[in-house]
């Protein structure tokens, strides 16, 4: 496998038997004994850190993706048809249940990105201590 620079990552043969890659002896090295800080610069200058990017993403735009789904289009449909023949009970029973599923799935989407946030802190600050 390559990287974005075209740099050899590592080789089909280092694969194990289970699938995993096999340590060389230079990731046998680091392990051991750690990197050197040249090392690690070094790493870090190619590799980059070793973190993920969470992108923010709006409360308008969480609902808008929650709305923009195959079964909120047919519920969508449903509550116009309902409309149209005059079931205006069922339209707005269907309509408050469409609602409190896009309600529930953007709040649970915000508390999921709550916690990562809250545990990325954590890592970083335990990190920082070792």
């Amino acid at each position: 496998m390559e990287n974005a620079a075209g740099e050899v990552l590592w080789r089909s043969e280092n694969l194990g038997d289970d699938g995993l890659i096999e340590p060389t002896s230079n990731m046998t090295q680091s392990q051991e004994q750690g990197l050197t800080a040249a090392q690690a610069a070094e790493r870090l200058t190619r590799f980059g850190p070793n973190a993920t990017v969470e992108p923010q993403v709006s409360t308008l735009r969480r609902v808008a993706h929650r709305l923009w789904e195959p079964v909120p289009w047919m519920l969508e449909a449903a509550i116009v048809v309902q409309w149209a023949i005059g079931e205006k009970l069922e339209a707005f029973v269907i309509a408050l249940l469409l609602a409190f599923n896009v309600a529930l799935g953007v709040f649970q989407e915000g508390a999921t990105s709550a916690r990562r946030w809250s545990l990325s802190i954590y890592t970083r600050r335990s990190n920082e201590r070792d």
